[in-house]
């Protein structure tokens, strides 16, 4: 595991083996949303963003974490979806750019 890797781990599990006490369920989804290509044709981002926002309306979990999130796919879902903050900056410049 790298350093990076070995806290986050330890973190999460903390995290989980704390709330196992508790008597609710705790829900964690893992997605990839696809990043928003603009040469995309079927499968665009335009056609596939209010059905991410019902998913995830739907399952309603406790932790989500997203694979190839763009800023602005991270903005929209944080804009529809209530009740949730994001973590994360992206991977080009540790802001906004890249996934």
């Amino acid at each position: 595991m790298s350093e990076f890797k070995k806290p986050l781990f330890t973190f999460i599990t903390f995290l989980l083996i704390s709330m196992s006490g508790l008597s609710q369920t705790t829900a964690i989804m893992s997605y990839n949303i696809r990043y928003d290509n603009k040469q995309d044709t079927v499968n665009n981002w335009q056609d596939r963003k209010v059905g991410i926002v019902l998913q995830l309306q739907k399952y309603k979990p406790s932790i989500v974490g997203i694979q190839e999130g763009q800023h602005h796919q991270v903005e929209y879902l944080n804009k529809s979806i209530s009740n949730y903050k994001y973590i994360g900056v992206g991977r080009n410049d540790g802001k906004a750019k890249g996934e």
